[in-house]
């Protein structure tokens, strides 16, 4: 289907900067949701968080701004979708220019009296909705002027992404889309044809399945929301069919159809008193599980901390020095056993401490010529399990030798000293292996590793484990090029000027795990070579 409708995911990464870089997000469960620094506006406040991040050394590339920017009318819906003088009193242009971030604006509903409607006394056509929902009528513009004039204002302001969210409410609530076999098409269409024409993305938000298929026609929708919103604190709150951070099903849907599934913001430290919309009691003690499921998700990593409150180590396990995201391949996802275990129960697969929720994710980075390296995680695991090759085939090469490891003690102990590690098992065959995952929650959530051991020449083997001090060790954004022979390995890679970079080993005659250090050249690049005799790096 994509190849049908020349949908490509490497266009829409392209395109779409939070798929890229850090960002900072002020949605639901982010400490500034409709709440600012005390005696300021929603500017000064958002400005002190830029200065803050510049002085902690975390490198955001753009905001996500949520609802509370614009004029609401009938129902809460949108009334006027412009920035508000008391919101934001010099305009969002001269805030971009002012922090030089991109801006992710959010949309909801259209409220039947907004100020764009001719009904109302404005230029575009609206289809109005039913009358017999609690929140009042909806409507939806029929009108592509409409979506070439909205996304032209705000992407002359600095708007980059465009979030379409309460989807599934405008369609319903819209009676001329559920009885046309056409309209709503057009309206989705029409809003991708307005975000074209200055080469915004498009997230959706409140999607259901018909949508995420319909993106297939508009390559401006990069991305969609796969988990639901966050609440500090409630990682544990998982019941079906809202969970703030599981998002193993739908990640399978939105990449067969080329999108980046997407997973809420999150606070990066437990306590952050002060906004009343959170109980003294909402504190957040699952960070660390929080940046791994968004990092290995391929989609936005987005903390949304008070000022003085992040906890910028744990952020920058995300990604380089300058905030590029490190990513593995494909979006981690259920294995398959997941889906056994649920249709037959007993043991035929990995046993979930929450219903409908698959414990094992499985994914992979992809390197130019080389086997693929293996990710796995277990979160709220009841019980041990046993994986095996088959469990996650399609995340390793038939053929391949593997040594698998995992960071020693915790993922959050190892980051500490960069290269603490634990081989778990050695030379062990890519499609015949078997590997322990030991019971956990999220708050010893497990992941696992496994690195094809590479021939470097006179029955030498070794292995490169990567960059343990992240949560995707070797990211294609980091590791460009792995060269094995003559007695060597030779890893390029790459990143901000100067930034410092330790990549780990594992030399497979000893079983030894040595490290090399190298600080980039100002051309952010480096090559490190590594034997059994020496390590070495070159920068060049």
């Amino acid at each position: 289907m994509r190849a049908q409708y020349g949908k490509s995911a490497v266009a829409g990464y392209e395109r779409d900067i939070s798929l890229r870089y850090l960002g900072y997000a002020t949605d639901n469960g982010a400490y500034y949701y409709y709440h600012t620094e005390d005696g300021v506006n929603y500017e000064e406040t958002l400005e002190d968080v830029h200065d803050y991040a510049e002085k902690i050394g975390v490198p955001y590339k753009y905001i996500l701004i949520d609802s509370w920017w614009y004029l609401k009318g009938a129902g809460s819906g949108v009334k006027d979708w412009t920035e508000q003088p008391d919101v934001f009193p010099s305009g969002f242009q001269a805030f971009h220019e002012r922090t030089g971030w991109a801006l992710w604006l959010h949309n909801r509903r259209w409220s039947v009296d907004n100020v764009y409607d001719e009904a109302n006394g404005g230029r575009y056509t609206f289809l109005r909705g039913r009358d017999d929902l609690d929140d009042g009528e909806y409507s939806v513009p029929n009108d592509q002027r409409l979506w070439d004039d909205l996304m032209l204002n705000k992407s002359t302001s600095g708007m980059q992404i465009y979030e379409q969210d309460w989807l599934y409410n405008e369609f319903h609530g819209v009676s001329q889309l559920l009885q046309s076999p056409t309209l709503a098409r057009e309206w989705l269409l029409q809003m991708g044809k307005g975000a074209d024409k200055v080469n915004a993305a498009i997230q959706y938000c409140m999607e259901i399945p018909k949508f995420v298929l319909q993106s297939l026609e508009i390559p401006a929708v990069t991305q969609a929301r796969a988990s639901d919103d966050y609440h500090p604190g409630k990682v544990d709150d998982c019941e079906w069919p809202t969970c703030q951070w599981y998002q193993g099903h739908s990640a399978l849907l939105l990449q067969a159809v080329g999108l980046a599934p997407s997973k809420d913001d999150f606070w990066t430290t437990a306590d952050q008193p002060g906004n009343p919309k959170y109980k003294p009691t909402d504190v957040e003690t699952h960070s660390e599980f929080l940046g791994a499921v968004a990092a290995y998700s391929t989609g936005p990593v987005q903390p949304a901390d008070a000022v003085g409150k992040s906890d910028a180590d744990l952020i920058l396990r995300t990604s380089t020095g300058g905030g590029l995201l490190l990513q593995p391949s494909r979006p981690m996802t259920a294995i398959d056993a997941c889906f056994l275990q649920e249709a037959l129960g007993g043991d035929a697969g990995p046993k979930p401490r929450y219903r409908h929720l698959c414990p094992v994710l499985s994914t992979h980075t992809a390197l130019p010529n080389l086997p693929k390296f293996l990710h796995v995680m277990s979160a709220q695991l009841a019980a041990d399990y046993m994986l095996t090759a088959s469990d996650v085939a399609a995340d390793v090469t038939p053929g391949a030798d593997y040594v698998f490891w995992r960071a020693a003690d915790s993922p959050r102990r190892a980051a500490a000293s960069g290269v603490s590690v634990s081989v778990i098992a050695a030379a062990r065959a890519g499609d015949d292996f078997t590997v322990t995952l030991p019971a956990c929650r999220a708050d010893d959530f497990g992941l696992l590793h496994a690195a094809p051991l590479l021939a470097l020449g006179g029955g030498d083997r070794a292995a490169l484990l990567g960059e343990v001090a992240k949560f995707v060790p070797v990211a294609s954004q980091r590791v460009r090029s792995v060269t094995a022979g003559g007695g060597a390995l030779s890893v390029a890679v790459a990143g901000e000027a100067r930034e410092e970079v330790t990549l780990v080993f594992y030399d497979e005659e000893t079983g030894a795990t040595p490290t090399a250090t190298c600080t980039l050249s100002e051309a952010g690049t480096a090559t490190v070579t590594f034997g059994p005799e020496a390590t070495a790096c070159t920068c060049a």
